[in-house]
């Protein structure tokens, strides 16, 4: 547990800390990835950064692309992973 008391804590104790978090996160991690869902995420997620990458390549804004594809809007994966470059 984190020291949250007015002495901080040792460099050790932190490194103890973070270890412990690292092991919990790791654990959780390796439970995840190998679930439908994780494997979902992580598709849709490549696929919205291949579009955004080949979009930039062209020049190609989102209202552009919005507008070859007959849509007022593009998806919102890509609205928000967009804004966010």
């Amino acid at each position: 547990m984190r020291n949250i008391g007015r002495h901080p804590m040792s460099r050790t104790a932190r490194l103890e800390d973070d270890m412990e978090t690292f092991g919990w996160f790791k654990n959780e991690f390796e439970t995840a990835k190998d679930s439908f869902d994780f494997k979902l995420e992580r598709t849709e997620i490549l696929l919205t950064e291949k579009i955004l990458e080949r979009m930039t390549e062209c020049g190609i804004s989102r209202s552009d692309l919005a507008k070859k594809m007959k849509t007022s809007t593009v998806t919102s994966s890509i609205n928000s992973d967009a804004e966010c470059q």
